[in-house]
């Protein structure tokens, strides 16, 4: 996306023609340094600013009216670490089959996590290849609640390792010979040290 359009859709200005009269006075910086252009390609994983002072609670305001359905921003503040260190996500993962009661599901899901090895194909930009699920998941807690079976877990996220969840119920698919269907929500991302980012 060029820079232009995300500052005017992300609503940092109010319109692209703002966008780039800020660009154009030296107001916007990319990854730390002045940009020049109006059409520079960009992402959400660059780190944009606007010279402009505008309130924490401005930015919330108007970011959530630009984002996905069923994304809501919570908070905004200053960085303080670098998307380098992200290293795993958080996950809720809610459990769902029509087959079976949840508590036979919950028995059978718990079975493939106790195993020594969850074997998986998974597909990257080389190709696909045979994947083992099990050393990459940190944590798995298992329980019922209102929603029914629910599996809280912490798999790698970052740059040299990314472990999708849904590769987690692909695997309860495959091993169980069930239509297992799920909800996945990433609570939170986190450092090498499992603590939060920020």
């Amino acid at each position: 996306m060029r820079l232009d359009v995300y500052l005017s859709t992300q609503g940092l200005c109010d319109s692209r023609a703002r966008a780039q009269d800020a660009i154009q006075e030296g107001r916007v910086t990319v990854n730390g340094r002045i940009a020049k252009k109006s059409s520079m390609p960009v992402d959400d994983s660059m780190d944009i600013k606007l010279e402009d002072e505008i309130s924490w609670e401005a930015i919330l305001e108007k970011m959530n009216p630009c984002m996905p359905d069923g994304i809501t921003v919570f908070d905004v503040t200053d960085p303080v670490m670098k998307p380098g260190v992200i290293a795993f996500g958080q996950y809720r993962i809610e459990l769902f089959c029509g087959e079976t009661t949840p508590e036979a599901l919950l028995e059978t899901v718990k079975g493939q996590l106790e195993k020594k090895e969850l074997i998986i194909e998974k597909r990257s930009k080389k190709g696909v290849k045979l994947f083992d699920l099990k050393p990459a998941v940190q944590k798995a807690e298992l329980f019922l609640d209102e929603s029914g079976v629910v599996l809280e877990t912490i798999l790698p996220a970052g740059s040299t390792l990314n472990v999708n969840p849904s590769l987690l119920v692909e695997a309860f698919c495959l091993y169980t010979k069930l239509p297992v269907e799920a909800r996945i929500t990433r609570e939170n991302v986190l450092d090498q040290n499992l603590k939060s980012f920020r």
